[in-house]
């Protein structure tokens, strides 16, 4: 693992896929996979770490017990393969150079030291790895709440499926669940629902037609509204207004 930074930025080549290298950022490289920076610009500054994987099914690291090198390696073994670095993970890295430099040669307490500083530094490695798909969930979030608002406020409006895909950033199916975990329903019925909430308020507060009230609200006909509002309410729109 190797982390970068200088305040520029540079690329590697990883499994046939160019990455960007950006500063505090880490690049975690899985043993069977190539990879090469394509260029060392001057200054270019990194900090490495090379992280023997243990052999056999019962082979431990570090001093951990079976189960937590399992644990360990499995996580590193899932890290993606560039994500942001964290002032823990500085200091980590800091540390483990720091043990190395100074507790000297031959001590009898260098080698639990440097194992410390290691575990400390894969652990914070994990940690900030997590922290990316945290940040990336919120992101998701807070893309799908932006949607959600502009559906609330303007429902007439056609959200087509390739507009919300590249707003929301994600796919179809992705976008999906989102919005089911956000609001309990896939987009088309929740802007079905926002046309809804919105005709009883134009049912009940203005004289205009149940024709026009349809069309404003991007309904295909009269009777197609008449139906998605007896559906979500139990009432037709003449009926409601009555009510």
């Amino acid at each position: 693992m190797e982390k970068k930074t200088p305040l520029y930025d540079t690329h590697l080549k990883y499994g046939g896929k160019i990455v960007a290298f950006r500063p505090d950022t880490v690049f975690a490289a899985q043993p069977e996979v190539p990879h090469f920076l394509r260029r060392y610009p001057k200054g270019l500054s990194m900090d490495w770490i090379l992280f023997r994987l243990p052999k056999g099914r019962g082979g431990t690291v570090l001093g951990l017990s079976a189960a937590e090198t399992r644990w360990l390696v499995g996580r590193l073994r899932a890290l993606p393969c560039s994500f942001s670095s964290t002032n823990l993970l500085d200091q980590s890295f800091r540390h483990l150079w720091q043990t190395y430099d100074n507790v000297p040669r031959g001590a009898v307490e260098r080698r639990l030291l440097m194992r410390d500083a290691a575990t400390r530094l894969l652990l914070d490695v994990v940690g900030a790895s997590e922290l990316r798909a945290d940040r990336a969930v919120q992101g998701d979030v807070a893309r799908i709440a932006e949607i959600v608002k502009d559906m609330r406020g303007n429902p007439s409006r056609d959200y087509s499926a390739d507009e919300l895909v590249r707003r929301a950033g994600m796919s179809v199916a992705k976008l999906t669940e989102c919005f089911r975990r956000e609001t309990g329903l896939p987009p088309h019925a929740f802007l079905v629902f926002c046309r809804i909430a919105r005709a009883k308020e134009l049912l009940t507060g203005t004289a205009r037609s149940v024709a026009a009230i349809a069309h404003e609200l991007g309904f295909t006909s009269s009777q197609h509204f008449a139906t998605q509002f007896r559906r979500e309410t139990g009432k037709t729109p003449l009926e409601w207004r009555r009510a």
